[in-house]
This record gives C-alpha cells, sequence and structure tokens, in this order.
C-alpha cells in the first residue's frame, strides 16, 4: 500500500502560518476528510508533519504535528532542517514518497493523494524555466531521492531547494516538471480551487520561513 509523509518547513517566528496549516489539510489527515475515490488514490495513506529546527535538540523528535530537528531555525539553514526531515523518515515506516512544502503555500489534500508520479523519483516545478530544480515551495521525493539527499545533501546553508536539486544531478536523478499541477509565484488570492486542478499553490511575495 502505498504511502506519503507531508513534511512542511516553518519557522518559529510564524505561529499565524502554523496555525492555518494545523486548521486545514492536517486537521484533514486527522478527520479523514479526504477523499477516498474508487479506484483508490495512489497514496490512500497519508501523514504530516511540521518542520521546525533548534540546536537545542539532540536527535530528530516528534511532538504530535511537530518535528522538532537538530539544526539551526534560520532561513539560510532550511537546507539542513530538509536534510534532517529526510534522514528521520529514511529511519521511519513513512512509506514510499515525501511530499515537502512551505508554511505560506496552499495545499489541496485530496489532489495530491490522487497525485500519479508515474514512478519518478523527483517530481516539482520550476519557478523560472531552465533552473533544473524544483521549487522549494513544494516536490516530490521517492524513498530513493530522499536517501540522496540524506546521505550526500552535505552543505550546512545555502537555498534548500537549489541543493536538494543539486543532489539529484549529481546521482543523475532527472526531475519531473509539473508546472500546471504545481504552482509557484502565484497572486496571493490564487489557491487550487473547484476552477483548476492545482495540487498547491504558493504566493510571488514570501517571508522567510
Amino acid at each position: 500500500m502505498n504511502r506519503i509523509l507531508i513534511g512542511c518547513l516553518s519557522g518559529w517566528q510564524f505561529p499565524e502560518r502554523r496555525q492555518r496549516v494545523l486548521q486545514t489539510w492536517i486537521s484533514d489527515i486527522h478527520c479523514c476528510r479526504y477523499t477516498v475515490p474508487d479506484p483508490p488514490p495512489a497514496f490512500p495513506v497519508v501523514d504530516g508533519v511540521l518542520l521546525l529546527g533548534t540546536l537545542q535538540a539532540i536527535r530528530a523528535a516528534r511532538y504530535g504535528d511537530w518535528l522538532v530537528l537538530p539544526c539551526p531555525h534560520a532561513y539560510q539553514f532550511l537546507v539542513q532542517r530538509t536534510r534532517a526531515f529526510c534522514q528521520w523518515a529514511l529511519k521511519s515506516s513513512w512509506g514510499e514518497y515525501l511530499f515537502k512544502t512551505d508554511d505560506d503555500s496552499r495545499l489541496h489534500l485530496d489532489r495530491l493523494l490522487q497525485y500519479n508520479t508515474h514512478g519518478a523519483d523527483y517530481i516539482g516545478a520550476e519557478w523560472k524555466p531552465g533552473v533544473g530544480y524544483a521549487s522549494g515551495n513544494g516536490y516530490l521525493l521517492s524513498r530513493a531521492a530522499a536517501k540522496i539527499v540524506a546521505d550526500n545533501m552535505v552543505e550546512w546553508e545555502g537555498s534548500e531547494d537549489v541543493n536538494v536539486g543539486n543532489a539529484m544531478r549529481a546521482a543523475g536523478v532527472r526531475l519531473t516538471i509539473d508546472n500546471e499541477r504545481f504552482r509557484v509565484l502565484m497572486g496571493d488570492n490564487d489557491a487550487p480551487n473547484e476552477s483548476n486542478d492545482w495540487v498547491y499553490s504558493s504566493p510571488a511575495k514570501r517571508e522567510s520561513s
């Protein structure tokens, strides 16, 4: 049975954004308020956590909907928080795919669970054509791709999405681009709804996580 774990990067300084996530798709996971169509979705089992970092942590530890990781919380260290998330996920029975997103992105849970990866290891949207990596607002990693990040993404600082892309390229993993379903640099009010088939959208104006 295919399972997916959603990891949502957040910052301690953004409680309002975390609360919105907790009240939307994480709440839907807990209450099973998502569609189980016939035929079944690509991912019939789902879990989700908010990803926060602190140097006071000795090791990764989950507290309900929060996964606290042993790394700095500042924006420039998201690369290490993402790697720590992959390391923790690989030690857990989280399933076949990991979806990394941000707390200011709008996620349509049903559509993510119904998304057909066609076996690709690395799927997302390019924020600009030709950059060669998935925007950090949201991307899918197979278990094999997550292991590449966990084992090989050793940079301490930098852009998390760029470094994930570099790790994928170094391992010969191709980015599967889906700018139709994964939407980046959108207006503040643009979101997945009945008039589109977006899996998620993220705003053009970002706050540092």
